[in-house]
């Protein structure tokens, strides 16, 4: 080997093959250096996080974010229920007695004042004291706040099927609970409650609605022109005979 030369066959103080030499070191280490640096900048951005946080996290909002975790666990597992609308917000009339004195009285108008008009239509001040007329203005009542929010014949129903058939049947003057008073006279408790008198035991009614007590079928009834449904209501069935 020549004192001129070096082992990659460069002469000596040849500045194109030391600027070569770099270039291909620098190469060489260029993945070492990138993986080094990156494990320095994450050990660092770890630090300076780990500050701020230890700076921000004090004890007072550590425990806002437990308690937060625990109220959002909870709501996870039940749910509060949505809050329910106010049924009364609802209604036009809040009450019976505004239904009666602001609705049905101002335009439900019969002559009940003039002398002798009791003599064909009754109707008395202190409607609230019968019993009767309480019930069936109530239904009425709540009929009406049903139906006009309809957008079609509902309110004519209304006045055909419940206002009208109500108040004829309050105002009859020989048969209505206002038999006995009149806008003149004023109240009367006259009437009295019908007689009932005790059922025996052994033909009590049972317990909820009547009409949702089914017999039992007696299997000695069946026959191939009657099958009994599940329900055990009967229903008739024509069966076809083989012949």
């Amino acid at each position: 080997m020549s004192a001129t030369e070096n082992p990659t066959g460069g002469a000596v103080g040849d500045p194109a093959q030391e600027i070569a030499d770099v270039v291909e070191l620098t190469d060489d280490l260029a993945g070492a250096v990138r993986k080094a640096v990156s494990s320095q900048v994450s050990e660092a951005a770890q630090l300076i996080a780990k500050g701020v946080v230890d700076k921000v996290l004090t004890d007072p909002i550590a425990e806002e974010i437990r308690a937060a975790a625990v109220r959002d666990a909870i709501a996870a597992i039940d749910p509060e229920p949505e809050p329910e609308e106010d049924p009364v917000a609802k209604l036009k009339y809040r009450n019976l007695e505004l239904f009666v004195a602001e609705f049905l009285a101002p335009l439900y108008r019969r002559e009940v004042i003039r002398e002798g008009s009791e003599n064909k239509i009754r109707w008395c001040p202190m409607w609230w004291d019968h019993g009767e007329a309480v019930a069936r203005l109530s239904a009425l009542w709540r009929s009406f706040e049903r139906m006009r929010q309809g957008d079609g014949v509902e309110m004519s129903v209304w006045w055909i099927h419940h206002a009208d058939p109500t108040m004829s049947a309050l105002m009859d003057h020989e048969k209505g609970p206002f038999q006995y008073c009149s806008v003149a006279d004023g109240h009367k408790r006259r009437l009295k409650a019908l007689p009932v008198t005790e059922i025996p035991e052994d033909l009590k009614f049972p317990d909820g609605y009547t009409e949702d007590h089914k017999p039992e079928a007696d299997p000695a009834s069946f026959t191939s022109l009657f099958i009994p449904t599940a329900s055990l209501q009967p229903r008739r069935v024509v069966i076809r005979e083989f012949l």
